[in-house]
């Protein structure tokens, strides 16, 4: 596939992205590095974080239904860390992706579903395993559950 083609195929929404995108552009950039084409290969890099950033943001989506959350905040940990590097590199592209409504629609989430909410759903893991582990009554298990509580408010 051209370099112009996959440019299209980007820019265009999709449910699904194409696997084989992915292995032309690091295909594409490899010639890149090998003819020592800086700024053709950088291009190329950002192309494939923009692919990689669309297709984590379909998976988001995906385990938020299957209702793994803490897999969906990950992922949405992982899509803002590259936006951020990405928007260094790659400034015109953000809106001419969809990287712009993507990062938009990440920070709402993430405002729904902030770090510490998150903190708080792996500490309650943490105290069940314990209380499991060390056969605690009913009522410590509460009083663990509401420290935790009470250290993020």
């Amino acid at each position: 596939m051209l370099l112009s083609e996959i440019k299209d195929y980007l820019q265009i929404f999709h449910l699904e992205l194409r696997d084989d995108i992915l292995q032309d552009l690091k295909e594409k950039k490899q010639l890149a590095v090998n003819s020592r084409d800086e700024l053709l290969a950088n291009e190329i890099w950002c192309l494939i974080e923009v692919y990689n950033i669309q297709k984590n943001y379909l998976k988001m989506f995906q385990r938020l239904k299957e209702g793994k959350y803490e897999e969906a905040w990950l992922i949405m940990d992982k899509i803002d860390i590259s936006m951020g590097n990405l928007r260094n590199n790659f400034e015109e592209g953000m809106s001419r992706y969809n990287l712009t409504f993507i990062n938009t629609i990440i920070k709402y989430y993430e405002k729904v579903f902030p770090d510490y909410v998150y903190t708080v759903l792996l500490n309650q893991k943490n105290v069940q395993s314990v209380v499991q582990k060390h056969h605690c009554e009913e009522d410590v298990i509460m009083f663990l559950e509401n420290c935790i509580w009470e250290s993020y408010a």
